[in-house]
């Protein structure tokens, strides 16, 4: 069973690396042979792109801090959807009522929101933060999974990515038009489409170089998952009398 790597949850420079990792990898067999050169090539095409956005980025005193910033506001929706998820499993309706009305709520901005571009998700969360404040069913909900603190950690945590995302923006007013994030989503597209067709492959051929190369991206993708931090647990709340 293949791993599956937490993609968009690495940091700019651990994605950067994963790829090239798994272009070493693939690039040790007969890649026209297995017929994935043009696969692969692909992915060294992105990471081209990847590094002109990157050098340039990291030049700025910001940067990590808005990796960071960005990280923490990704923990935060994350976490309290994850919270959600779990509580529409709930013996008590009340409890699985607030569940579902909270995911309602945020599927109503998009999913996979923290894979959002920044400005995007900036105004994604913006607008789910105003809910659980405007909304009084969106209040209770909140109260009743006892993640109130949760969304005003998302509120601060998105206030403070977007001032160092505005200050960082002025800094390098020559930035190229796209940024990491956007560039992120066709490298992850390559890379995806890289994987399935090895797999693809190794069902019908049963070729034994298909099965070493997926057990070598495997190898890489444990290490690297275990490099992503895990959410904050939050206290359950308290059964209802």
């Amino acid at each position: 069973m293949n791993v599956k790597p937490k993609l968009t949850r690495y940091r700019n420079s651990e994605f950067i690396q994963y790829l090239r990792d798994t272009v070493t990898i693939f690039k040790a067999f007969d890649l026209r042979g297995l017929k994935l050169d043009g696969l692969v090539s692909a992915i060294e095409a992105n990471i081209v792109e990847l590094d002109k956005v990157f050098v340039i980025a990291s030049k700025n005193g910001n940067t990590d801090a808005l990796e960071i910033a960005d990280a923490r506001r990704d923990d935060a929706v994350i976490g309290i959807r994850t919270v959600a998820v779990g509580f529409e499993r709930s013996h008590q309706e009340n409890i699985r009522t607030a569940a579902k009305t909270i995911l309602a709520l945020m599927d109503k901005f998009g999913t996979g929101i923290a894979a959002f571009g920044h400005i995007a998700e900036t105004n994604a969360i913006t607008s789910i933060v105003k809910e659980f404040e405007t909304v009084q069913q969106a209040t209770d909900a909140a109260n009743t999974l006892n993640i109130s603190e949760w969304v005003q950690e998302l509120k601060l945590a998105n206030l403070s990515f977007n001032e160092i995302f505005i200050v960082r923006n002025k800094d390098i007013a020559d930035q190229p038009d796209q940024n990491l994030k956007e560039l992120r989503t066709p490298a992850m597209a390559s890379y995806n489409n890289l994987i399935n067709k090895t797999e693809a492959h190794f069902s019908i051929t049963d070729k034994t170089e298909y099965k070493d190369l997926l057990n070598q991206i495997n190898t890489i993708v444990l290490k690297y998952n275990a490099s992503v931090p895990k959410p904050v647990a939050k206290t359950p709340p308290a059964d209802k009398k």
